[in-house]
């Protein structure tokens, strides 16, 4: 068995995030809404990534301009150009708000920095990089009579005083009979620093003892329990299977999972508490197939600066997969995944010595807004197929060489679900030695 360390899948970059206490020098700065979708918060209002990150959008060049202040000017100012001047959308449609002041607050109507209605002809080519069709699969099959749901909550504990921490507990599941987890869906408790969630599954072989306890780990548990089952951010709000597919659970599947909390907070702030959790919704009535994650990523690359294009390429060989793959597999979902300096990726799988299909092809990629590519005609997957990715950056902004990292420094990983399951679990590529590492449970 081969033990790697390897950073949280459903984590992001940290060092491109603006400063959260400038929210409370706009009014309603911790409650704007996010136009993609209106259950979130948009924590970085003068960011284009609704966590602070990326480039400032044009309401986040205009408070900068004004010296980070408030001000009449800016108040009457309508900085998207959507029609509505920026204190109209924050609630102060008379400009009479300042911090500190006791001025009441009219709800903020919509986003300052963001041009709304999104996806009108004119405010697209105003939004630049913002896409907001991410289209999950429906979850409609939690409401069917079959199907309960376990929630896994964790307990009410102190979130770290560190720029970025996580927490771990153990659960068990239920065990009793054969079960498909057909749909997960996050449960926030404290958002203002809420990373991430993923649920990992534990070796169904080993049992531990369940304590609900929560203790700090480092994003990823130890053996056994690492095969990424479901998981959640900003940028990816729920997990719902297509209708032929499940992740199983109970006597012939996973038994107990790890689900690792992921936490954001660059002001080290004191006092901070979390009881957020997953609830997993699952089925008796077993679906076709058992569905799996299997990550493909490539490690140990250097970014230069200064360079507005650079690729990074490799490859899982035939020769690898012919090891793994005892069949046909079928790509259901891919997710691309870089860092704040990613700006294109794509997956070919070659067969033969000749392209077979592009998979992924994402030409715009949004760290904050990654996009999703669903399959409902599955791609194949043979044994002996190269997967060949790309991933492209832009390194324009740097001054430095920008190394791969296992934390926050950039990343090239495509993540995908297939069925069947199978014990493919991390193709793993070094840049620098050419070699390849099969990981599994």
């Amino acid at each position: 068995m081969h033990i790697i360390s390897i950073l949280l899948l459903f984590s992001s970059c940290y060092k491109c995030f603006g400063y959260y206490q400038f929210q409370a020098y706009i009014p309603n700065g911790l409650n704007v809404k996010d136009p993609c979708d209106a259950t979130q918060i948009w924590k970085g209002v003068g960011h284009m990534g609704p966590l602070g990150s990326g480039p400032r959008n044009a309401f986040g060049e205009d408070f900068k301009l004004n010296g980070f202040q408030w001000t009449t000017d800016l108040c009457w100012k309508d900085s998207d150009q959507d029609g509505r001047y920026n204190g109209y959308e924050l609630g102060d449609p008379w400009c009479l708000w300042n911090p500190g002041s006791k001025q009441a607050l009219y709800p903020p109507l919509s986003h300052p920095g963001i041009c709304e209605p999104w996806d009108s002809e004119k405010c697209q080519s105003r939004n630049g990089s913002l896409q907001c069709n991410n289209k999950m699969p429906a979850c409609d099959g939690i409401n069917a009579t079959d199907v309960k749901n376990i929630t896994l909550r964790l307990p009410l504990s102190y979130v770290p005083a560190r720029r970025v921490s996580y927490v771990c507990s153990l659960f068990s599941l239920p065990s009793d009979a054969e079960y498909h987890v057909i749909a997960a869906l996050p449960i926030r408790d404290n958002s203002q620093i809420l990373h991430g969630i993923t649920v990992f599954g534990c070796d169904p072989r080993r049992q531990f003892n369940r304590t609900d306890r929560a203790y700090l780990c480092n994003g990823i548990p130890t053996t056994p329990c690492q095969e990424i089952i479901t998981g959640y951010t900003s940028g990816v709000p729920q997990t719902c299977m297509p209708a032929e597919a499940g992740v199983r659970i109970g006597i012939k599947g996973f038994k107990q999972v790890m689900v690792a909390f992921q936490y954001y907070n660059p002001t080290r702030r004191q006092g901070y508490t979390d009881s957020s959790g997953m609830t997993l919704y699952y089925t008796p009535k077993l679906r076709r197939f058992d569905a799996g994650v299997s990550p493909l990523e490539v490690t140990h690359f250097s970014i230069p600066p200064g360079r507005e294009s650079y690729e990074v390429v490799s490859a899982c060989p035939g020769d690898c997969t012919v090891l793994q793959v005892a069949s046909p597999i079928y790509i259901i979902l891919g997710m691309n995944h870089m860092h704040r300096l990613g700006r294109k990726q794509r997956i070919e799988i070659h067969r033969g010595g000749k392209l077979q299909q592009t998979v992924t092809n994402d030409t715009n990629y949004k760290v904050v807004h990654p996009h999703y590519f669903w399959y409902k005609q599955p791609i194949q997957l043979l044994p002996g197929d190269m997967l060949k990715m790309t991933c492209e950056y832009n390194s324009t902004s740097e001054n430095d060489t920008v190394e791969w990292d296992v934390s926050y420094e950039e990343k090239c990983v495509k993540v995908y679900f297939v069925l069947p399951q199978t014990k493919l679990a991390w193709c793993i590529t070094a840049r620098i030695i050419d070699l390849f590492l099969f990981v599994r449970s």
